[in-house]
């Protein structure tokens, strides 16, 4: 602490220079005392060898705040200047400020608003009409409040026999169910490479190997699939984010399947994880949510069809939302439309987060193809062509494992079914299960959704533009 000596020692020469000598010794007391008082408010106290002074008017005049406001950046021309969400995997509504390595992300709402603001966000935050749809809610009950809604999503748990199952799921979930055993998941050419040597990687020759007409098996080599094992343990050991799993273990693994042969592919694959929902195509109270990747047709690769429906794509989709032909603005799958998706995970995130991502994405899909079915044929033709389409399929992985998930409609309202494991990226039967089942989506988008597009949406407004 200070010692009061000098410092009245000071205001003593400067009141006798300013004052007659006539001023009287009381009153010199009580402006010292006064002035005293006054310096204890100022943020760092004079020492003793220096004493600088600072104009009163400065210390005590009301117009000056002693803790400047700074307002929140959300609306502003310069996008530099916008604090963007996490593109942590959520999209516009983020369920967490953990950033990708587990650190805090700063947000529009953390600015020093002051607190006042942050009462006020108190007392929204205690609305019951808020609650339910809150973005900072847990997705399980984010889930349940959009089941409320008419257009919303429905999840029910995706189980071997439940009688619930529409027919084109229960044919697609058996033949997933078979895979998952370790059955067929050889490509018939893989008896030269492997030929009865299996039971060291658990596997039956009798069962391990498929045979027409449904020879999905894979025929990665035992090389490519070691790679990929690999790097999916050295992931899980090291504790690696999201990000370097999708990277090193799950973009590798769908690009040996699906990049195959000469280019350009009819069926493709590509990360997405900055695509979001196009708002018009949202379901009811509904956050825009993203996924990692989308399994997509190249439709000026189809050149065996004998159409050019890359042009047609081109012209329809310039009267569409955002000129895209697809649920989402992201120009990378501007004229590619999408046909299944996949949501990924470390080990060890939240399960329930995946499933309401790959749910609210795949609803906004379907609103997207009944919007472009009721613009080429009308309502009846809408509702005919989803029921024939019958299932969106999607695959959802949590570190090692990859499980089967899909979409249906009822109504209005889409019935998210999840999830079955199917295979893990612990061994090689496991690696093999999964490009099977991939290899199998990859041929359901060709000869199933990609025929259905053409001949519902792209034929017709061909013939309408004769």
């Amino acid at each position: 602490m200070l010692s009061s000596g000098p410092i009245l020692a000071w205001l003593n020469g400067i009141y006798d220079d300013a004052q007659p000598a006539s001023e009287s010794s009381a009153a010199l007391s009580k402006h010292a005392i006064k002035h005293q008082d006054r310096k204890r408010r100022l943020p760092s106290p004079p020492s003793e060898d220096h004493i600088q002074y600072s104009p009163l008017s400065q210390m005590d005049s009301p117009g000056i705040s002693k803790r400047p406001r700074v307002a929140p950046i959300t609306n502003t021309s310069d996008p530099q200047l916008r604090l963007s969400p996490k593109r942590g995997r959520e999209g516009d509504d983020d369920d967490s400020d953990q950033g990708e390595e587990g650190g805090y992300t700063p947000r529009a709402s953390d600015s020093g608003a002051g607190i006042r603001s942050r009462r006020a966000r108190s007392r929204k935050s205690a609305s019951p009409s808020r609650v339910s749809i809150s973005t900072s809610s847990s997705p399980s009950r984010r889930l349940d409040s959009l089941s409320l809604n008419t257009d919303g999503i429905v999840t029910r748990q995706l189980g071997i026999g439940d009688k619930r199952h529409p027919v084109v799921l229960k044919q697609m979930l058996l033949k997933v169910l078979k895979w998952s055993k370790w059955k067929g998941i050889l490509g018939s050419s893989m008896h030269e490479v492997f030929g009865d040597d299996l039971l060291e990687h658990g596997l039956d020759e009798d069962d391990a190997y498929s045979e027409e007409p449904d020879d999905y098996g894979s025929t990665l080599s035992p090389n490519d699939v070691g790679e990929i094992v690999d790097y999916a343990r050295q992931c899980f050991e090291k504790n690696h984010s999201e990000i370097v799993w999708n990277f090193e273990v799950h973009h590798r693994l769908l690009e040996k399947v699906f990049r195959v042969g000469e280019r350009p592919h009819v069926v493709d694959v590509i990360s997405c994880h900055s695509a979001t929902i196009t708002k018009e195509y949202l379901p009811t109270a509904a956050g825009s949510k993203l996924v990692d990747f989308c399994i997509y047709v190249n439709p000026g690769a189809d050149i065996e069809s004998g159409g050019d429906y890359a042009d047609q794509v081109n012209e329809l989709r310039r009267s569409l939302p955002m000129l895209c032909m697809n649920h989402t603005s992201y120009l990378g799958l501007k004229a590619e439309p999408i046909s299944i998706s996949l949501e990924t995970k470390r080990s060890g995130d939240d399960e329930d987060n995946a499933t309401l991502q790959i749910g609210t994405w795949q609803t906004a899909q379907w609103n997207y193809l009944k919007y472009l079915l009721v613009r080429v044929g009308g309502e009846a033709h809408a509702q005919t062509a989803l029921d024939e389409l019958g299932i969106l399929p999607a695959i959802i992985t949590q570190g090692h494992q990859w499980s089967f998930a899909a979409t249906t409609r009822e109504g209005s309202k889409t019935i998210l079914w999840a999830k079955f494991n199917f295979g893990d990226t612990t061994s090689l039967a496991g690696v093999y299960t999964i490009a099977t089942v991939v290899k199998y989506l990859r041929h359901w988008t060709e000869t199933v959704y990609w025929e259905w597009f053409k001949r519902n949406i792209l034929d017709i407004t061909r013939k309408a533009s004769i």
